[in-house]
């Protein structure tokens, strides 16, 4: 393994994935809802990007300027290819964390963020990138970090203990590290069915191996098999950061926020008894036996007073970005799946249906909603956010001089397209982030876009990218029209007010 990759696999391509926490557009409703003044975004970096899909994203549809670091050449040169085509404000770089950190051309930032590194660098890596946070970030700016939390991953720890050990002494030399891993995992299988003890004191484990196989080798590559891998808790994270001067603000996963989803009454009352919010975090990480945690971290934390939280709240502007008949009124939390209260839910989303932006207060006083309560109204429009089926939005102006750079990044991710389905995500000018959708979806775009009108056109074009034995003389199966039909009359709406087509 080269020096360079301390000990992080480096031969097996990063998977391109896409992470909405580390859209700056989602901090103001969560700081807020917390009951935080939230901080302006004008300058963030992105540690450790991989592919650069997610920097590429929140670059393209935010007025922010974005810079970012990965050690890995071949990810900077994809990362900087998809940078090119959106001519974004996007400066990207292949240096170490140490090399980042030693630069003096780079400015001060209002967020930062560091998903899947932490648990996956060097214990000098870590103190590196918590020096850095500490020199670099702004007074109020915010840091967004994701973490494997140790409660979650214990019983699973010594099995990725073992596969590590296999991959490293049961290969053979010129095992590359899919075969290794492949191996690895074979054997940890084959291991758990023969009923060994630990796997009867630890029953999630057997579930947990047999979910790996669905992963894929990638993915399994990055998340198991690096040299370093560290599982931490929340108070340990919190004396990490504290050399640099932050305080946990709130967790970015939305429906993390909401207690009746994920905790007893019993639990909630425990957890109202504890009056440090650094030991409540640890409880109700056991309490829900967190695995992994997305939390966003300030420097200089100001509270908002009770009576100006909701009109911090109300000129957020929300917008429904699925088709209202795919939202679904079910959701699962740390108590299993739950169902969502209709009363409230059908008339908001059905408020919410034309695809408008609507401020929150708007909202809560619409004549729609008038039998409920401004507190049930907010909650439920934080579930909604939490399932993405409702998104912040970026006022019109600020749509307007985005969409330039957004079509252009749309337009290049679609022309992958006709090729492959890797990149999986479209930039919407309208919410900052992402919009997901598989290849087909996106053929159905591409498709519209060069001026197919009919369900049956869409459906022609499509095929002639993923049916290298469909001809133009034959004839289309009425269920491939029917679902074109739905992407026309269902999908087609959501995408325009996202702006990701025309």
């Amino acid at each position: 393994m080269p020096a360079w990759t301390s000990g992080y696999v480096a031969d097996v391509s990063y998977t391109f994935g896409y992470d909405p926490e580390l859209n700056s557009l989602r901090i103001p409703f969560a700081f807020i809802s917390e009951g935080f003044v939230p901080p302006r975004i004008e300058t963030a970096c992105e540690l450790g990007f991989g592919q650069g899909l997610s920097i590429n994203v929140h670059a393209a549809a935010n007025p922010v300027a974005w810079y970012g670091t990965d050690f890995n050449p071949t990810q900077v040169a994809f990362a900087r290819g998809l940078a090119a085509a959106s001519g974004a404000e996007l400066t990207l770089s292949d240096d170490s964390f140490a090399e980042y950190a030693q630069r003096s051309d780079l400015p001060m930032f209002d967020l930062i963020t560091l998903h899947g590194v932490w648990s996956w660098v060097t214990p000098e890596n870590r103190n590196i990138l918590v020096d850095f946070i500490r020199r670099r970030l702004n007074v109020g700016g915010v840091v967004m970090i994701s973490y494997n939390t140790m409660v979650g991953w214990a019983a699973l720890m010594p099995v990725r203990e073992l596969m590590v050990e296999h991959a490293a002494v049961m290969s053979a030399p010129g095992d590359g590290t899919l075969t290794r891993v492949d191996r690895a995992l074979g054997f940890a299988e084959r291991l758990m069915t023969l009923n060994p003890v630990f796997g009867r004191a630890n029953p999630v484990v057997g579930e947990r191996v047999k979910a790996m196989r669905e992963r894929g080798g990638n993915y399994l590559a990055h998340e198991y098999f690096n040299t370093e891998w560290h599982a931490t808790s929340f108070a340990e994270m919190s004396r990490d950061l504290s050399s640099a001067k932050l305080s946990y603000a709130c967790t970015a996963s939305h429906l993390d926020r909401i207690d009746g989803l994920q905790l007893t009454p019993e639990q909630m009352g425990l957890l109202s008894e504890i009056p440090d919010r650094g030991f409540r975090e640890t409880v109700r990480d056991m309490l829900v036996n967190t695995s992994f945690r997305r939390d966003y971290w300030v420097r200089g934390a100001v509270r908002l007073q009770p009576s100006e939280q909701l009109a911090a709240l109300d000129p957020i502007l929300l917008m429904l970005v699925m088709p209202p008949e795919d939202v679904s009124y079910t959701v699962v939390g740390a108590l299993g799946e739950a169902r969502l209260n209709e009363a409230l839910y059908r008339p908001l989303v059905a408020l919410l249906g034309d695809h408008r932006p609507r401020s929150i207060r708007d909202i809560r006083l619409a004549p729609e909603l008038a039998g409920f309560e401004t507190g049930q109204i907010v909650q439920a429009l934080t579930m909604l956010v939490g399932k993405h089926d409702v998104m912040p939005v970026h006022d019109d102006a600020v749509t307007l001089a985005l969409r330039p750079q957004t079509s252009r990044l749309n337009a290049h991710v679609l022309d992958q397209a006709r090729k492959h389905g890797s990149l999986t995500v479209l930039a919407s000018p309208v919410t900052g982030t992402g919009v997901r959708l598989d290849r087909v979806t996106q053929l159905c775009v591409l498709a519209v876009t060069e001026g197919c009108e009919t369900a049956e056109a869409v459906s022609r074009f499509v095929l002639s990218f993923t049916d290298a034995s469909c001809t133009e003389s034959d004839p289309v199966s009425e269920e491939v029209i029917a679902l074109a039909q739905s992407f026309l009359t269902q999908r087609v709406p959501a995408l325009r007010a996202l702006g990701v087509l025309g």
